[in-house]
């Protein structure tokens, strides 16, 4: 089994209103735990749909533009050992409508299929397939199975 490295994440979530505290997570930065020239990058969702179900309003060229910012940060150097630093900056900027959660602990085999992973569990919608129905409003058994009240009365 491949050597996996210790890594730790944050969470970036879209609070559009403060005061509710509701929020949606947008995006995970990923930073190696240990070494002087750790590597850390930020990815955003694509799906921005659960970010406009919150708030009709928000403006999603400017949290993509964000994205960009934080991952040129993070690249030039620019305090690489806390990402936080980075993120202070900018709720700042946006009266703490972008917030970054409390690092959390990984152990990664590596950067890329970590970022992807953590993105998938956090961060995008998940996917349930929709079953067809017919005129009466009941599932199609070829396509969906059997619905679970027929296996329940034992059909």
């Amino acid at each position: 089994m491949p050597e996996r490295m210790p890594c730790e994440f944050f969470l970036i979530r879209y609070v559009p209103d403060v005061v509710k505290g509701e929020f949606v997570n947008i995006g995970v930065l990923l930073r190696e735990a240990a070494g002087a020239d750790a590597r850390a990058q930020v990815k955003f969702t694509r799906d921005w749909s659960r970010v406009r179900c919150m708030d009709a309003e928000a403006d999603v060229g400017l949290l993509e533009a964000l994205e960009q910012e934080i991952s040129g940060r993070l690249k030039l150097g620019v305090s690489p050992r806390d990402p936080k630093t980075v993120m202070e900056v900018l709720q700042d900027t946006l009266s703490n409508s972008l917030q970054m959660t409390e690092p959390k602990a990984t152990l990664a085999e590596n950067m890329a299929t970590e970022m992807e992973l953590l993105l998938r569990m956090y961060v995008e919608p998940m996917k349930v397939p929709r079953c067809a129905r017919g005129r009466d409003g009941r599932r199609l058994r070829q396509r969906c199975g059997p619905s679970s009240n027929a296996s329940a009365r034992g059909r």
